[in-house]
């Protein structure tokens, strides 16, 4: 896995993650599937900087999440 695929696979599920954590909560259930979603797009996140040794750059996660959608499309 690529580690620019990896960096926006887990924010598009760290976003999920958040999404379904407020609805358990506001509908009083326990948030066990958020829960899965935040620590595996935590992992994404934490193996895509790994891969990547310099890291990313604030200014490069758009054209990073870019690249990837126009590599897909």
């Amino acid at each position: 896995m690529d580690s620019d695929l990896a960096v926006v696979l887990g924010f598009c599920l760290g976003g999920l993650g958040l999404v379904s954590l407020i609805s358990a909560f506001s509908d009083g259930r326990r948030p066990l599937v958020s829960a899965g979603l935040l620590f595996l797009s935590a992992g994404l996140i934490l193996y895509s900087v790994w891969l990547r040794q310099k890291g990313y750059r604030l200014d490069e996660l758009p054209e990073v999440f870019f690249g990837v959608i126009g590599r897909l499309f």
